[in-house]
């Protein structure tokens, strides 16, 4: 790629340590290789009570550690709550 205002190669900063998902409807990113549980971590929920949509699939509270997330992967999460 090149600057049109010097004509010099431009820099384009690429990180392949991070890639970007859409989760509950919002872009976010996340490292490289991260599994579902991993993400559902850094959001500091409980995965024991925790539902997952991947890719508009129901996915298996079991399958949370072996499940990496994709480049443009779409992740909706949802928290149960107790109550009385």
């Amino acid at each position: 790629m090149t600057d049109a205002r010097n004509g010099k190669a431009a820099a384009v900063e690429i990180n392949l340590d991070r890639s970007q998902i859409v989760a509950n409807g919002k872009t976010r990113e996340v490292r490289t290789g991260s599994t579902v549980s991993e993400f559902i971590e850094s959001l500091g929920l409980d995965a024991a009570r925790t539902i997952v949509e991947l890719n508009g699939e129901p996915l298996e509270r079991n399958r949370f550690k072996e499940t990496k997330l994709a480049p443009g992967a779409r992740i909706e999460i949802a928290q149960m709550v107790g109550g009385g």
